[in-house]
């Protein structure tokens, strides 16, 4: 889970993730400690989760 003030962020992910309507690239900005790196982690997880979901599966063999 990330910080509350990212949900909106991960929200619009998600549905661009479910929609098939991805940017080509993502540009992350904020002050240190925000949660940049955590929703970054989190993003790739799921591009690269084989059940293309958000939040990753964490179960399927990309995830393991």
């Amino acid at each position: 889970m990330t910080a509350p003030w990212l949900t909106a962020v991960e929200t619009e992910f998600r549905e661009r993730l479910a929609g098939g309507r991805l940017a080509h690239a993502l540009l992350l900005s904020g002050p240190a400690g925000c949660g940049k790196r955590d929703l970054a982690s989190g993003f790739i997880a799921s591009l690269l989760c084989l059940e293309t979901t958000y939040p990753a599966c964490g179960s399927c063999r990309s995830c393991s």
